[in-house]
């Protein structure tokens, strides 16, 4: 079952028995949790017929709320949110595998939890949620459907953003709601006026990036795999999609590249800044790494990006793996 797919039920309110989420895109499992309260629960009755679980539960606790019949509602919600359900440490599990297999008619379960890795089965636990539950796939939304969103989310903080600078911040950071929701927010709250502008969107994104890419530089030069490991996982924390590291990886690399070549031709560093055409801060930073590194490493660096970037655009293995191999060599 799609996002989609599973909305369209629980606005119609014919949700029932038990649904589990994967997918990429965590915006949208989470969204999935609160509307479903938003929709089938009555505020006044929430006590008797709504329960979420952050932290791992017994057996009995879960057991006794979810075969209490609802009250004033034919429906009761029970969500377990990231709470290890499919853990190791879960105790009963023969018993948790049975209410799962046999839950009341009125009861809706949805679980957003870590499952096995793609060939793995599971916990025991993990197989029967498989087994008994709805699937609902939560991937990344296209461009088409993130533009309008992100214009919304601009609109309700009163500015205004066009559909061309959507495009530009998706391109830039790429399809993960989480972190177009939090820095759309930080760039509403730089504009000043009322139209957000391409220098409102730069203060912020850039910076995500830029400062991170400076660092895998850093590594590179100062051969401290370590440091670039450190930064590619804070990358994949944050959701930024591969495909939009590579591009600006590579062009602070040109841009270390061009500045290199320039110091061998004796230019000054006036004369190189002013060439490189970057605003002063990135320049000022292009040039220390240039005097840092050699051009040996930097035309090895330009290629295997330009290899990562190609593999990249045609579905050509792991990008992921492809970064690491980069500043791991």
């Amino acid at each position: 079952m799609t996002y989609d797919e599973f909305r369209t039920l629980l606005k119609k309110q014919e949700l029932t028995g038990l649904y589990y989420f994967t997918g990429k895109e965590d915006f949208l499992q989470v969204f999935s949790l609160s509307s479903a309260k938003d929709v089938l629960i009555d505020p006044s009755f929430e006590d008797f017929n709504y329960k979420c679980y952050i932290e791992q539960p017994t057996f009995e606790e879960a057991d006794t709320f979810i075969n209490a019949f609802p009250l004033m509602s034919d429906v009761k919600l029970v969500v377990f949110n990231n709470c290890k359900l499919f853990h190791t440490s879960l105790a009963e599990k023969n018993k948790w595998e049975e209410l799962f297999s046999n839950l009341p008619d009125y009861a809706v379960v949805l679980i957003r939890d870590m499952m096995a890795e793609k060939g793995k089965k599971g916990t025991t636990v993990e197989q029967t949620v498989r087994k008994e539950g709805i699937e609902v796939v939560c991937d990344y939304l296209p461009e088409a459907r993130l533009r309008p969103w992100l214009m919304k989310i601009a609109s309700a903080q009163g500015k205004s953003l066009s559909d061309r600078d959507a495009t530009y911040i998706i391109k830039n950071l790429g399809q993960s709601m989480t972190l177009l929701k939090s820095e759309m927010d930080k760039i509403c709250a730089r504009a000043e006026d009322f139209v957000i502008t391409r220098a409102d969107i730069d203060s912020v994104i850039r910076n995500v990036l830029v400062e991170s890419v400076f660092t895998l530089i850093d590594s590179v030069i100062y051969k401290r795999r370590d440091i670039a490991f450190d930064t590619l996982a804070n990358l994949e924390a944050l959701k930024l999609e591969p495909v939009s590291i590579i591009p600006t990886f590579a062009d602070q690399v040109l841009g270390v590249y061009k500045a290199k070549l320039m110091m061998t031709q004796k230019m000054s560093l006036t004369e190189i800044k002013k060439a490189i055409s970057r605003n002063p801060y990135v320049a000022d930073k292009m040039v220390q790494k240039a005097s840092k590194i050699t051009i040996e490493d930097l035309e090895t660096l330009i290629k295997m990006l330009t290899d990562a970037e190609y593999k990249s655009k045609n579905g050509l293995g792991d990008t992921w793996n492809e970064l690491y191999m980069i500043v791991a060599n």
